[in-house]
């Protein structure tokens, strides 16, 4: 059994994906304290994304606040069954304290 830090949370929310002034679209998917997990269906994620490499996301909450968080990739990986998709493991690095509300809120 997997056990993790945190507790993560399924939700399904927009974000912009800003890495090297290119901005790419996805779903947030699970969230938590410290980590999502977002998925796109942009084809140039694989190239431009790298375990390691620093990005931005933007996304409005349920409450309509735009939150930014800085992140770094943790993995990458297609999604299965068809490969269609990549999921994105993220680490939060820099999060606004309105990010520590919108948690609690869920």
């Amino acid at each position: 059994m997997e056990k993790r830090r945190y507790y993560r949370k399924n939700i399904n929310l927009g974000t912009k994906i800003i890495s090297s002034g290119k901005n790419s679209v996805g779903f947030i998917n699970n969230i938590s304290k410290n980590g999502l997990l977002i998925v796109t269906t942009s084809l140039k994620t694989a190239r431009d994304f790298t375990n390691g490499k620093t990005l931005d996301l933007e996304f409005q909450s349920r409450l309509g606040e735009i939150l930014f968080l800085k992140c770094i990739i943790k993995w990458l990986r297609k999604t299965p069954p068809l490969d269609l998709t990549n999921s994105i493991g993220l680490e939060i690095i820099d999060k606004p304290a309105e990010y520590e509300e919108f948690i609690k809120s869920l």
